[in-house]
């Protein structure tokens, strides 16, 4: 009997125990990945870093940061020409580290400051890395191939139909 109580003391301890502290862990995603689940994706350089205000949506225990970006292509969403995008302000809050004067690939939240973090896809670009861009899908293509054929064909079908009809036999004109 003791054995059962110490057992189940020991289990109930084990259960209640809280689990290990952790900094931001990221699950690798593909870039498909992270331009599906971002809402703004754009290219840009960071011009310079603040403090957000009071009260902003985002709460971090390390506190957040709102970086302005001078945006040169949007990819998704809507960005403004300096887009705002706030990120906590470390990496263990999964805050992305950005550099002012760098050029950068941000996916994230969009709005006014969007929103980015260490897992959603963000990186610099730097020589030799060119930005995430997804190609069409293929059946897109087929499609307006497909389109271009059938209005081709509808123009012709068109001009066949303009061609000049012989009216057969006239009566004469007195």
């Amino acid at each position: 009997m003791r054995k059962l109580v110490l057992v189940s003391l020991i289990a109930a301890t084990l259960a209640a125990a809280p689990g290990p502290a952790r900094a931001c862990s990221c699950v690798g995603r593909s870039d498909q990945q992270a331009f599906a689940a971002s809402s703004l994706v754009f290219t840009g350089r960071a011009l310079s870093a603040e403090d957000p205000p009071p009260g902003g949506s985002v709460q971090s225990s390390a506190g957040m940061v709102v970086w302005t970006f001078d945006v040169e292509q949007v990819h998704k969403g809507v960005a403004l020409e300096r887009q705002r995008v706030q990120t906590g302000a470390v990496g263990g809050s999964c805050g992305f580290r950005f550099a002012a004067g760098e050029r950068y690939q941000v996916f994230g939240a969009g709005g006014d400051p969007g929103s980015t973090n260490l897992c959603s896809g963000t990186r610099q670009l730097v020589a030799g890395v060119e930005p995430y861009t997804p190609s069409p899908p293929t059946a897109l293509i087929v499609g307006a191939v497909a389109g271009a054929l059938a209005l081709a064909w509808s123009f012709r079908r068109i001009r066949d139909s303009r061609l000049p009809i012989d009216p057969g036999p006239r009566a004469p004109i007195d």
